[in-house]
């Protein structure tokens, strides 16, 4: 049975992990950190690579929900211009803001398609994803 990564559990990981990705040299890294330069090498050759993919992958599920979040946003403005429009009796701003609304569900669509979990491509699947992250970005 192989031993466990003395730097994975060290109490200072995540200040290891900050320093070996902005670049420090793994000697200097040691040195301050009291360990052995071949663990902080194996580390960041065996576990840093995995780490990195899921920060990333978090950052990039955080940026979708922002752009959901801002699409979301967007069609409540153009259902109430959709509402003044109407009370104006304006037909032609009625028009525009219908298009609108059309564009945004397809956009909304698409986010929510891309976002979608394998094989919950259903109209009623996406129809739940979106209004599982609307509530979540309410006002």
């Amino acid at each position: 049975m192989s031993r466990a990564c003395s730097i994975c559990t060290h109490r200072d990981r995540h200040a290891i992990d900050r320093a070996l990705v902005s670049g420090t040299a793994n000697r200097r890294v040691a040195a301050h950190c009291g360990v052995n330069e071949a663990s902080v090498r194996r580390h960041a050759a065996r576990h840093l690579p995995g780490a990195l993919v899921k920060a990333s992958v978090v950052e990039e599920v955080a940026r979708a929900d922002d752009l959901l979040g801002l699409a979301h946003r967007l069609q409540r403005e153009a259902l109430a211009v959709l509402e003044q429009a109407k009370a104006d009796g304006n037909l032609a701003g009625v028009l525009q803001a219908i298009d609108r609304l059309q564009k945004g569900t397809v956009l909304l669509a698409n986010l929510l398609a891309a976002q979608a979990p394998s094989g919950a491509a259903t109209f009623a699947d996406l129809a739940r994803l979106a209004t599982q992250r609307q509530d979540r970005h309410a006002p």
